[in-house]
């Protein structure tokens, strides 16, 4: 298969795939692990989508190029990665902030020709998650009914339920969805100093949407759910909802997030 090297040809092939939404995520080689289990959650939850994996080096286009689901391009060829390291880092980290930070950069590129896109939403998507069932109708479903809305998201807040669904401070980055031609010119445009004043990508996103009024709404932790979910951090088996979409490990830093993987029979990879 020949892989887009721009975006008119990513677009293209977007458009050839008749995706009602178009996933996409970024990667490093650090993190391969991560995402072929991610994939492996994909096929084991039934999901059809194609995911645009952006990647940050040859290796991990090779490796995930492999794997059925995938379209792979090089990251190279859309932005500038000079600033991201091909390394496993952890939260909080200066080169994991930068690495986060280059996700604004691919989301405005992509949400900025989404007008040329038939699809109707664009999601950004961390490879920190098990799928549970394909997350398209619930996406859909959230947009159709919310036509006012052009930013739908996790919440990632540190509590059982979300304090506000359509007042969320604290949306999750690492699955979050824009509303296909509404783009806002500039709202993630981000400098040095922001990587540097900010706690972290997402404290900057949030801040951003605040301060721009987007509107904009969270979707129940009982169907999105986080890695405060439950006993999920404690090591104990956890029962989940039947309203599971998927679970993503955050709230926990590094190689923790395999290990709790493990705990719940969720690491499929060898």
């Amino acid at each position: 298969m020949t892989y887009a090297r721009n975006i008119d040809e990513l677009v293209q092939y977007l458009n050839e795939t008749g995706m009602p939404i178009v996933y996409f995520t970024q990667i490093n080689y650090g993190y391969i692990d991560y995402a072929r289990n991610f994939m492996s959650s994909y096929h084991k939850s039934g999901c059809s989508f194609t995911l645009v994996v952006f990647c940050l080096d040859k290796e991990t286009h090779d490796a995930m190029s492999k794997i059925d689901g995938c379209y792979c391009v090089m990251s190279s060829d859309f932005i500038d990665i000079s600033e991201c390291t091909s390394e496993f880092s952890v939260w909080l980290e200066m080169k994991y902030k930068k690495l986060m930070f280059s996700k604004f950069q691919l989301t405005e590129l992509i949400w900025k020709t989404s007008s040329r896109l038939t699809a109707k939403a664009i999601l950004y998507i961390d490879t920190d998650i098990i799928l549970l069932k394909d997350p398209t109708p619930t996406f859909i479903k959230a947009f159709d009914e919310h036509p006012e809305k052009i930013v739908i998201a996790q919440c990632d807040e540190n509590s059982s339920e979300c304090t506000g669904l359509d007042t969320c401070s604290c949306m999750c980055f690492g699955v979050i969805a824009f509303r296909s031609n509404t783009y806002i010119k500039g709202l993630f445009d981000f400098c040095e100093n922001d990587i540097i004043d900010n706690y972290s990508d997402q404290h900057f996103g949030n801040k951003q949407l605040g301060l721009h009024n987007v509107p904009r709404m969270t979707l129940s932790k009982n169907v999105l759910l986080n890695g405060v979910y439950g006993s999920v951090r404690t090591g104990v088996y956890c029962t989940l909802p039947e309203s599971a979409v998927m679970l993503h490990f955050n709230w926990m830093i590094g190689n923790d997030k395999k290990r709790r993987m493990k705990e719940q029979n969720m690491w499929y990879i060898e």
